[in-house]
């Protein structure tokens, strides 16, 4: 594929992929939104009753929204890879990662730390007084992490589809590249 039919794709496909981004926003952070509105309506209201039930829902909806970001973290290269629209990359990637969420977190993990590393030294610079070099860290880990965790969830992406045996869902919308 030439830059400019990678160009030409990528702004063709970004709406959809723009759409499925917006959809699996609504899905992980509405309940959340929810919970903290039920919260706060308990915390103005002054009932203790209202807080502690919606404390205790905000926990469990937090370990069910991990469990959900971590089935879903493969639906930007489902979209983009089988070109397909963003309901269908979102069931995409929840039926690629049965049986693979132990991989996908402990792969987020791993870039998590290596991210924390990469941002130590500025935080401990910045905390020793060295003004704006904080920002420059976090800049630095978002340089190099983005494509680092794009380029790892598109190889495992790719060798999950591999070795998974149920067609894709719409193969008559893939393109050929």
């Amino acid at each position: 594929m030439s830059f400019s039919e990678a160009l030409s794709f990528s702004f063709n496909s970004f709406p959809r992929f723009f759409s499925a981004m917006l959809l699996w926003a609504l899905i992980l952070y509405g309940p959340l939104i929810g919970l903290i509105l039920l919260m706060v309506l308990g915390v103005t209201s002054n009932l203790t009753g209202l807080i502690c039930l919606s404390t205790f829902l905000l926990i469990i909806i937090c370990i069910l929204i991990i469990y959900i970001y971590l089935r879903l973290a493969l639906f930007m290269q489902a979209c983009v890879i089988e070109n397909i629209s963003p309901v269908d990359s979102l069931k995409r990637s929840w039926i690629i990662t049965k049986g693979n969420v132990i991989l996908i977190f402990v792969t987020i993990l791993i870039i998590g730390i290596i991210g924390l590393v990469i941002t130590i030294p500025f935080t401990i610079a910045s905390n020793a007084g060295v003004p704006f070099i904080l920002p420059i860290g976090m800049f630095l880990n978002f340089i190099i992490m983005s494509p680092v965790q794009a380029i790892i969830f598109t190889l495992i992406y790719l060798k999950l589809i591999k070795k998974q045996t149920s067609p894709p869902l719409y193969p008559q919308y893939q393109k050929s590249y």
